[in-house]
C-alpha cells in the first residue's frame, strides 16, 4: 500500500476526502519546509479520485484489514526466521 492508500486509511470513516479536508492544511504547512507547495481545491479532487481508483472499491476498513493480515504475517514470518536464526546459533 502505497503513501496515497495510507493517506485514504489515516482519514478514517471519511477516507481521502476527509484527510484533504482536514489533515491536508498541517501537512502543507510541514512541506513549506522544502518549498511552497500549492495545494489548490483542483490538486485535492485530482488526489482524492487517483486514490479512489486505487482503492478499486474498497472500503477503508477493507484497506486497513489487509494492511493489519499483510503486517501481522510479516511479523510472524520474522519471528520465525529470528528463532530459527537462534537455534542455528546456539553451541
Amino acid at each position: 500500500m502505497g503513501p496515497s492508500l495510507q493517506w485514504h486509511v489515516g482519514g478514517g470513516q471519511g477516507g481521502i476526502q476527509h484527510y484533504m479536508e482536514h489533515l491536508m492544511g498541517p501537512l502543507t504547512g510541514l512541506m513549506k519546509g522544502i518549498g511552497d507547495p500549492d495545494v489548490t481545491p483542483e490538486l485535492k479532487q485530482t488526489i482524492i479520485d487517483g486514490v479512489l481508483q486505487e482503492a478499486g472499491g474498497r472500503s477503508v476498513e477493507q484497506l486497513a484489514q489487509d494492511e493489519n493480515e499483510v503486517l501481522v504475517a510479516l511479523l510472524k514470518l520474522r519471528a520465525k526466521y529470528t528463532e530459527a536464526a537462534k537455534l542455528t546459533n546456539v553451541s
